[in-house]
């Protein structure tokens, strides 16, 4: 209180003085009638807080231009009564320097936080935001295709490692690239070097990949008229065309038969003159399957010499079946002839025997 120079008077109900513990002046020349009349005291006594320079109150002397008073009840001890009056006064040139200190702290106080923000919003523009935007830019750029973009590093903080990071990333997703790009370009290579026709189908029959035997297949297929039961050895009947890239109706079968039981199988398709071999694998992912994987290969020339072989095989059964009691009876013959010309020959060595015995007795 002392260093606001604000003073205390504590006067009691019957109007005598009471000297203060804190705040007291050093000068004792003021007194509460200087501030105050006894009506306003009476006031007080009763419960009100009075002010000088309230218009309520009673017109005092000149000091009341130099000071500002306030007077205020206080209880006795047992706080069950007013015991008096407590009258705080301070010069009111003092007051209007406390105002003007307390303004022009406030315009220092100001201009410090602008200055404090404005290096703080400095600080983030050139140590957070523009490293989070280089990586925005550099993140777009790789989603179209760039894997070569990198961000550069310009701290050690936890922005620098998330940007070493981002880069590590990217070096490993551009090696990921490469490393697929090419399994993907052999892959392509030893399917363009295939003479079979390979066929990579989805769960819904639409084509996936394929080798350039398995693009022509699909295409020729596809544009064929089949009827609507479904191709009938190679006839041709008017009917719907199918999609360019999906299953043709010839496989349509062997297709849905491989994606409800999920196992492999093989058959022989006639389309037009030509004789296919079909095998269809299921595709897995996960224990679902997710399409099917056909390779095909032409058999008709194979189909033409084994019809043929067939063919000579039943014609000579038949002709054996037919000439074959002539070849019986003819070698029956043979047989008794050789039989016959045996025993004379027998005979004839016995005689022959016998004559030469009597020559030689003789």
């Amino acid at each position: 209180m002392s260093a606001q120079d604000t003073n205390v008077l504590i006067i009691t109900t019957d109007y005598k003085p009471v000297d203060a513990p804190v705040g007291q002046s050093k000068d004792k020349s003021f007194r509460y009638s200087d501030f105050f009349q006894k009506d306003d005291l009476q006031r007080v006594f009763a419960g009100q807080t009075i002010d000088n320079r309230n218009r309520n109150t009673a017109p005092s002397k000149a000091l009341n231009s130099q000071y500002t008073a306030v007077a205020v009840p206080f209880m006795n001890g047992t706080q069950d009564k007013i015991a008096g009056a407590l009258i705080m006064y301070q010069l009111t040139q003092s007051s209007e320097v406390t105002q003007s200190y307390v303004k022009k702290l406030f315009v220092v106080v100001g201009v410090c936080g602008f200055l404090m923000t404005t290096f703080f919003a400095f600080f983030l523009l050139t140590k957070i935001t523009q490293p989070l935007q280089q990586m925005k830019k550099a993140a777009d750029l790789i989603s179209k295709g760039e894997y070569g973009t990198r961000v550069p590093i310009i701290s050690s903080d936890e922005i620098g490692e998330l940007g070493k990071t981002f880069n590590r990333m990217g070096e490993e997703l551009s090696d990921t690239i490469k490393a697929l790009s090419h399994e993907k370009e052999h892959l392509a290579s030893i399917l363009r070097s295939m003479a079979d026709a390979v066929i990579t189908f989805d769960a819904d029959g639409r084509v996936i990949l394929t080798n350039p035997q398995g693009d022509k297949i699909i295409k020729d297929w596809n544009s064929i008229e089949w009827p609507e039961e479904g191709p009938q050895d190679g006839a041709q009947l008017l009917g719907g065309y199918s999609p360019a890239d999906e299953v043709p109706e010839p496989m349509r079968p062997i297709f849905d038969a491989v994606i409800s039981e999920s196992k492999e199988m093989t058959a022989k398709l006639h389309v037009k003159s030509e004789v296919w071999s079909l095998v269809m694998a299921p595709l897995y992912s996960r224990d679902i399957v997710r399409g099917v994987v056909a390779v095909m290969r032409d058999v008709t020339e194979e189909h033409r010499l084994d019809k043929l072989r067939k063919d000579f095989v039943a014609n000579v059964s038949h002709e054996r079946a037919r000439r074959f009691p002539c070849f019986r009876g003819t070698a029956k013959r043979w047989w008794m002839i050789l039989r016959v010309r045996r025993k004379k020959g027998k005979r004839w060595l016995r005689s022959s025997m016998t004559n030469r015995s009597g020559w030689a007795g003789s």
